[in-house]
């Protein structure tokens, strides 16, 4: 099967580096900033079959390929991508049971996507990222740097877990004793 390519040419002040995960969605970096990405791309035929798609990175611009002929799909064909911005928490809500006050940080579909995007570089600058957005969003006194640890353990390593119990209770034991705790330092 070949296909048809679609150039979307992305527009930053600075200069902007595409980068295509594992799971076939991109992050846009704009030197160690990340300004937003796109979802694995999708495509359709009439029939609602999907068709096989991807994207490649051709001269600075994000480029779909869908493949479709030759593939005995039912036309027209859509293909659109879906792109984000940059916010990766979606919420945070105070919560007091019984131990004491938490957070829960619910994250957003663009961090699910980002945090399991793959390399090692863009790994560590979207949980760094998390990080400074939950210090940006969170008001004092709830803003501690044990609560900053925590949610920076639950980025490196439980990832997908949503949401975060960030419980404002505990010590403040530094990095390395809140992830030998599991995130849960006491």
């Amino acid at each position: 099967m070949s296909g048809d390519r679609f150039s979307y040419d992305l527009q930053s002040p600075g200069n902007l580096l595409i980068e295509i995960g594992d799971n076939g969605g991109t992050l846009f970096l704009d030197d160690d900033n990340v300004v937003g990405g796109a979802y694995a791309p999708w495509a359709v035929d009439a029939a609602g079959v999907e068709v096989p798609t991807h994207y490649v990175v051709e001269d600075g611009a994000l480029v779909q390929v869908v493949d479709h002929i030759g593939g005995g799909f039912t036309y027209p064909i859509i293909a659109d991508p879906t792109y984000y911005g940059e916010s990766l928490i979606s919420s945070v809500v105070t919560r007091n049971p019984a131990a004491g006050r938490e957070l829960s940080v619910h994250t957003s579909t663009w961090w699910k996507t980002t945090a399991t995007f793959g390399g090692t570089v863009i790994s560590i600058t979207v949980r760094n990222h998390v990080t400074d957005e939950f210090a940006r969003i969170t008001p004092s006194p709830w803003d501690t740097t044990g609560a900053r640890q925590q949610v920076s353990c639950h980025a490196y390593y439980a990832t997908l877990k949503d949401p975060w119990n960030i419980e404002l209770w505990r010590p403040t034991v530094g990095e390395a004793a809140t992830v030998a705790a599991a995130c849960n330092p006491s």
